[in-house]
């Protein structure tokens, strides 16, 4: 028998994307907008994942070859943030030809993952008052601007910081 030891050595590559996600609510939306989160979702997720051995180009994977499926619903706590973390299949969307954040979700992709921020507002404060629903969405991807893209083994991190409900000359 031959008791000697082989090393060996390697590199572990994880196939999915990993994503840190923390949401604000700032006292001024709150109070001035009167503004409650209800939830958050990751939505347009691909319902495939391939194991992905070298860099890929977009579009991968193809439209086509996948349905899209949404995470579950996070309940917003009590508080003003909420922070979680997610593995994400590679999806290879591309970068679009935005220059400023507000064009990003105009020019997203068929297939672009993106994070849904479920809310409601009352025009003012009372607890008889109608609450009317709103939604934020933000596409992920190297950037909030132009990039699309989620790389396996690739850390993103992410803030977003709700400052108002919004109105239709900034959204």
């Amino acid at each position: 028998l031959d008791n000697s030891v082989t090393l060996l050595s390697g590199t572990l590559k994880r196939n999915v994307a990993k994503a840190s996600i923390t949401i604000n609510i700032t006292d001024n939306a709150i109070n001035n907008d009167h503004l409650s989160i209800k939830s958050v979702q990751i939505q347009s997720v691909p319902s495939i994942s391939y194991y992905v051995t070298q860099d890929v180009a977009a579009p991968f994977p193809l439209s086509s070859a996948f349905s899209k499926v949404s995470y579950p619903e996070i309940s917003w706590p009590e508080g003003n943030n909420l922070s979680f973390t997610t593995y994400l299949p590679v999806n290879m969307r591309g970068v679009s030809s935005a220059s400023e954040e507000s064009d990003k979700n105009a020019q997203a992709p068929d297939g672009s993952t993106y994070l849904l921020v479920s809310a409601t507002y009352k025009e003012k404060a009372g607890e008889n008052e109608p609450e009317y629903p709103i939604t934020y969405s933000f596409y992920l991807g190297e950037n909030m601007i132009n990039d699309y893209n989620l790389v396996a083994n690739k850390f993103y991190n992410y803030t977003f910081t709700i400052n108002s409900k919004g109105d239709a000359d900034s959204d």
